[in-house]
C-alpha cells in the first residue's frame, strides 16, 4: 500500500478530478481498473465483489457507496444490493427483515459490512465510522441516505451513536423493540 503525501494543493486538485461524473464512468466499466485504485484510494478499495453487488443499485447511492470508500476510516465491503422477492421473503421469515416492501427490491439500499485485519467485523463502532464516511460522501454528492441504526436521514444527524440511542428510546417508549440494522443504507423516500 502507498502512503501518498498529502498537502492542500494536491487535495484540491485531486477533487477536482474526482467529480461525480468519475465515478459515474467507473461504474459503467465491467470491472475496476486495478492499477487505478493505488492513487485514487490509497487508503480502502472496494473489491470486484462488491461492485458486481452494485448493480441494479441505483446510481445515486452506488457514486455515495464509491466515494465513501475513499473518505473510509474504517474499510467495508458491499454485503448485498439489489435482491430478489425470494431473497427478501427468506429474510423475512428468518428475523433478517421486518417487512416485504424493502428498499432492496427496487435497488435503493445497499448492506455493508465491517473489514478489519483480514475479518468480517460486527462490533457497531465500525459501523459508526462507516456511516461517518457515507454521511460525508452522501453530503458531498448531496444525495439524501438513510442510515439503518437510527431510521433516520444522515444529514439530520450530528451524533451518530446519540441518534442510535435516541432512536432506541424512541421505539422502546412506545412499547416496540428496536430494529438497529446498522450496516444498511439507502436512500431516503
Amino acid at each position: 500500500m502507498h502512503n501518498f503525501p498529502k498537502s492542500e494543493a494536491a487535495t484540491e486538485r485531486l477533487a477536482a478530478f474526482f467529480t461525480p461524473e468519475f465515478y459515474r464512468v467507473l461504474l459503467l466499466l465491467p470491472a475496476p481498473p486495478s492499477g487505478l485504485f493505488y492513487f485514487w484510494c490509497p487508503m480502502y478499495q472496494l473489491s470486484r465483489r462488491s461492485f458486481e453487488r452494485l448493480k441494479g443499485v441505483h446510481g445515486d447511492l452506488s457514486l455515495v457507496m464509491c466515494r465513501a470508500i475513499n473518505l473510509a476510516t474504517t474499510d467495508f465491503g458491499i454485503f448485498e444490493g439489489l435482491r430478489t422477492l425470494e431473497k427478501q421473503q427468506q429474510y423475512l421469515a428468518a428475523g433478517k427483515s421486518k417487512t416485504l416492501d424493502s428498499r432492496h427490491l427496487t435497488g435503493d439500499a445497499v448492506d455493508v459490512f465491517a473489514w478489519h485485519e483480514g475479518k468480517y467485523r460486527p462490533e457497531l463502532g465500525y459501523y459508526i465510522d462507516i456511516a461517518h464516511s457515507i454521511q460525508q460522501a452522501a453530503e458531498e454528492l448531496k444525495v439524501s441516505v438513510t442510515w439503518g441504526a437510527c431510521w433516520m436521514p444522515l444529514n439530520e444527524i450530528t451524533d451518530l451513536q446519540g441518534a442510535i440511542v435516541a432512536y432506541s428510546e424512541r421505539k422502546k417508549n412506545a412499547g416496540r423493540k428496536p430494529f438497529i440494522d446498522a450496516g444498511h443504507f439507502e436512500l431516503t423516500r
